[in-house]
């Protein structure tokens, strides 16, 4: 009987919450809701594009889209990052002005380089395959760029539900048209692109709906510039910390892509990129929507109350894990097994190297979504040196497998030695809001290794 009154003593405060406005939960349920129905059409739609498009194609388009999101990360100087923190509303108008700015200003010099610089740049990044399509890399980016500024500035305003919804068209979009132009066109990369395209100015249209239309009345109001200076100086920590560290975030997780196609090939390289978008099903469903609603909540406490954000953060990361440890797990022991079942034999080798880099994406998962801690209370230059270690782990182990030739042995080497450098931060975050990092996670942690071993015991007796 008493199993019975908890239970329904659960589910009871469970609705109360999600009926709640503005409460943790619910804001969570709405995007986490949104991001599974996009876990589903991608499931649904990955079988397809994989009989449709060869890893090579994945290969090339994946270089495109890093290059892409490189001056993405450009554009914004991180100031994007700072969308959540003003008080007042004048504050937050004048910071998305100078946001939409900086990208605008950037977008547009990095068009002048590649139109005065075309030849030289083709050559020495060995990109001739793409031809000028390189000169919609800073259009897309442009538009990347006002996407996430408008969607931030959304989930400033509290509203969880329009982003998700964009985002489920955007699949949609995006893979349809990918699968027509495949079909009826060619199988080459462009048809990738082409879906991805049109997507991102589908998102940027239904964002800009409300908002855009009301920021560029106030685009050139009296004496904008110097509230833009006073801003720039009032959140330094973001041009000067935390801009670096997601440009080295994003060439963290490039480094894979770029020393791939130089030490082995762009098939390689395609597998690689389709084992990372599958892995990043469970990081999009869980870790996107918790970072997301988790950010805004310890924005609003504010940084003078770190006891309040060390409770919000442990209730976090203990949902975190019990809902990321399953099936990360089943991902590092039964990859290959998976990616044949559901995608075919050709894809066998993106299921291994999805194994091998499974601990590494389950503690980066977890690590991602408390991160904004550091922004919250200003301490933006650790963020800046776990990117740097990344960096760095990255080189080293490709240099080391790929000087052996050996592609199994590259990305184990990388998965394991990524993991650590993320075990490690996430136990600084911990010890940052004076958390007991041992009994909070770690043995959390070692439980999970446990599985690992269990599941491989099982593996191997199968």
């Amino acid at each position: 009987m008493k199993l019975i009154k908890r239970i329904k003593s659960f589910f009871r405060e469970l609705i109360d919450t999600l009926n709640r406005e503005g409460s943790f939960t619910r804001n969570f349920m709405l995007m986490a809701s949104g991001t599974a129905v996009i876990v589903v059409i991608q499931f649904l739609f990955t079988p397809v594009l994989a009989r449709i498009y060869s890893p090579t194609a994945y290969g090339t388009f994946s270089i495109y889209n890093a290059l892409v999101l490189n001056l993405s990360i450009a554009g914004g100087l991180g100031l994007s990052s700072a969308l959540m923190l003003p008080k007042s509303k004048r504050e937050l108008i004048d910071l998305l002005r100078l946001c939409f700015l900086a990208t605008t200003v950037i977008c547009l010099l990095i068009t002048l380089i590649l139109i005065t610089n075309y030849s030289w740049i083709m050559r020495f990044m060995e990109i001739h395959s793409m031809g000028y399509l390189i000169f919609l890399i800073p259009v897309m980016a442009l538009v990347h760029g006002y996407t996430q500024i408008l969607s931030a500035w959304y989930i400033k305003s509290g509203d969880f539900k329009t982003g998700p919804r964009i985002r489920i068209g955007n699949n949609i979009v995006s893979r349809v048209l990918s699968i027509i132009y495949g079909i009826f066109v060619s199988q080459t990369w462009v048809g990738l692109l082409s879906g991805d395209l049109l997507a991102r100015f589908y998102s940027l249209a239904l964002f800009s709906r409300r908002n855009f239309v009301r920021f560029v009345r106030v685009l050139f109001q009296y004496r904008w510039i110097n509230r833009s200076l006073a801003l720039l100086t009032k959140f330094r920590e973001f041009p000067l910390y935390t801009f670096p560290a997601q440009w080295m975030g994003v060439w963290s997780g490039q480094i894979p892509i770029y020393l791939t196609a130089f030490y082995f090939s762009k098939e390689h390289v395609g597998l690689l990129s389709f084992a990372v978008s599958m892995i990043n099903l469970p990081i999009a469903l869980i870790g996107y929507s918790t970072h997301t609603v988790f950010y805004q909540r310890i924005a609003a406490i504010g940084a003078n109350n770190i006891r309040e954000i060390g409770k919000v953060t442990e209730k976090v990361l203990t949902k975190l894990y019990y809902l990321s440890a399953i099936p990360f797990s089943l991902i590092i022991v039964f990859g290959d097994s998976i990616f044949i079942f559901v995608l075919g034999e050709q894809w066998v080798g993106a299921g291994k190297i999805a194994g091998f880099l499974g601990l590494y994406y389950f503690l980066f998962l977890i690590y991602s979504a408390i991160s904004s801690i550091f922004t919250v209370l200003k301490a933006q230059k650790k963020t800046l040196l776990v990117q740097l270690a990344m960096i760095v782990v990255g080189l080293l182990s490709f240099v080391i497998g790929g000087e052996q030739g050996n592609v199994d042995l590259t990305f184990l080497i990388y998965g394991v030695s990524s993991g650590i450098i993320y075990l490690i931060a996430i136990i600084i975050l911990l010890k940052t809001l004076q958390i007991p990092w041992f009994t909070s996670f770690f043995v959390k942690f070692l439980l999970f290794l446990l599985t690992i071993l269990g599941l491989h015991l099982i593996k191997i007796m199968i």
